[in-house]
């Protein structure tokens, strides 16, 4: 908190209004009132600041009492079960729609702390479930795991939050500093942000619990569809996916019982990555070919995509954490979120399916995906 607001004197500029509501100029209460919302904000016992809110809530102009609702999300229980309903009530729409829009996310705020201390629950319940069928030591064993695996993904989405944040504010820096000299700051902020939007969506779609409706889905129409999603993936880079042949053998009668939609991401996350094996100084693709192939064989259907791009060095393959979510530090992969290949695997092992790759340097990368053409129980997800 600066020095001016941990000196602001709020019981006394209260007990001042309280006596001469007027006594302060209203645009000094409008400051009062945005001074006193980043006193709350900063997390302090404000205490002495209860009164100041009450009597700035119902202040004579409709600005300062605007400036009191976006506060609603900082007061104490008390005060914004007192105030939120008087704010949202205002006769003045600016105020009234700021106090709805704070209430709103005030109630989005406590759904999530619900919803995050009901999965806390249910994972206690599970270890206890474990320890009591297999005895302490297979559940501790079992947490210890998941911490660790735990602790790899959430190291790495920090990691690679921070060095795009990093990046945005080198770009923010130099934007202020040269405005209207020259765009290339503009643009290179612009891709920053893009980047950050696309990785969060795949944080999203990595997290969140897969919907395993299944139904039967031609597959030649699921390699199309993901094909397509790819070649947008890869225009959103600024590259231009016409420059590499991509040839299609799928056989029109092959379907299978799947969700549709989560195999058609896998697919398209392992296209995008084929694509970008033909990345050149990271702002063009070079020309280059991709195959596309499947086959049927004892109730299941193997797909393989080849391309003959860069290739993946062999020590970088036999790494453990290759599989893992995290942008892989090379030019190639400079606008990946890194977490396509995580995607893919999950959602393919969810339907029993399976992944497996095979790269040389110079040569190109073959990804054999293996999945049962019928389903025969409810899968698992990983």
């Amino acid at each position: 908190m600066s020095a001016d607001l941990c000196e602001t004197d709020f019981v006394g500029t209260a007990a001042r209004l309280k006596a001469d509501p007027v006594s302060v100029p209203w645009p000094d209460r409008c400051e009062l009132a945005r001074r006193l919302g980043e006193a709350l904000s900063a997390g302090n016992d404000r205490s002495d600041a209860t009164a100041l809110v009450q009597l700035l809530a119902r202040d004579s102009k409709w600005e300062v009492r605007a400036e009191i609702a976006q506060s609603l999300p900082l007061l104490s229980d008390a005060e914004f079960q007192e105030l939120a309903p008087l704010l949202a009530g205002d006769c003045n729409h600016i105020v009234c729609q700021a106090a709805q829009r704070e209430i709103a996310r005030r109630r989005n705020l406590v759904k999530r702390a619900t919803q995050t201390q009901r999965v806390a629950s249910h994972i206690a319940d599970d270890l206890r479930s474990i320890a009591t069928k297999h005895g302490s030591a297979v559940a501790t064993k079992a947490k210890r795991l998941c911490d660790r695996h735990s602790e790899l993904v959430v190291g790495s989405m920090v990691h690679d939050m921070r060095s795009l944040i990093v990046g945005i504010t080198s770009d923010v820096t130099a934007i202020v500093e040269e405005f209207g000299k020259r765009r290339r700051q503009a643009v290179r902020l612009r891709g920053n942000l893009d980047h950050a939007l696309r990785t969060l969506d795949d944080m999203q779609a990595y997290t969140k619990p897969l919907s395993l409706e299944r139904h039967r889905e031609w597959l030649s129409q699921m390699v199309a569809s993901a094909l397509e999603m790819a070649r947008d993936n890869v225009r959103r880079q600024r590259l231009d996916p016409d420059s590499v042949t991509v040839n299609v053998a799928v056989g029109e009668s092959i379907s299978l019982e799947v969700a549709r939609h989560l195999i058609e991401m896998a697919l398209a996350n392992v296209l995008t990555n084929a694509f970008e094996a033909f990345v050149v100084d990271g702002s063009e693709l070079r020309p280059g070919r991709i195959d596309v192939t499947a086959r049927t064989m004892l109730g299941r259907v193997e797909l393989t995509i080849h391309d003959d791009g860069t290739g993946i060095a062999e020590q970088d393959l036999a790494n453990p954490s290759f599989f893992l979510p995290g942008r892989r530090r090379n030019a190639t992969k400079r606008h990946s979120t890194g977490y396509g290949l995580a995607i893919a695997m999950r959602n393919l092992s969810a339907h029993g399916g399976t992944l497996k790759l095979e790269s040389r340097p110079n040569e190109g990368t073959t990804v054999r995906i293996v999945l049962p053409l019928r389903q025969t129980e409810e899968g698992h997800v990983s």
